[in-house]
């Protein structure tokens, strides 16, 4: 008999319930729920559970990052939302590379594209 670990089917949120609290969102998803078990969850080898996680943990990461990046260059450089999220990809990107710069450098490598591409997009500079 082989060890197996039950872990969610897919990476999107399973279900989004307006209720009145969290006890009345869990009552009425069980209402609607699929009876098939498989729409919600599989099961998987010990080998594929580490590989789901290593996968999580990556995911999680790679946010906490263009999050960060993010968050610096609306903060450090005063973009606005839309536009710090694109440079905060930017950043990311050009991180993964593995060229030796720091986050921060690669924010302003970043920015610095951002600049030459759309030009502006600054809180208070018109556009």
């Amino acid at each position: 008999m082989a060890k197996y670990y039950i872990i969610p089917n897919g990476k999107d949120i399973i279900a989004q319930i307006d209720a009145p609290d969290a006890e009345g969102a869990m009552a009425d998803f069980v209402i609607s729920m699929d009876t098939d078990m498989s729409a919600y969850f599989r099961a998987v080898t010990e080998q594929e559970y580490d590989e789901w996680r290593r996968e999580q943990d990556s995911e999680a990461h790679e946010r906490f990052v263009i999050d960060f990046m993010t968050s610096v260059a609306a903060n450090d450089f005063g973009y606005n939302e839309a536009d710090a999220a694109c440079i905060g990809v930017k950043a990311y990107s050009i991180y993964c590379e593995g060229n030796g710069q720091t986050e921060y450098e690669c924010i302003e490598q970043a920015v610095e594209e951002y600049e030459e591409e759309y030009g502006g997009g600054r809180e208070g500079e018109k556009e």
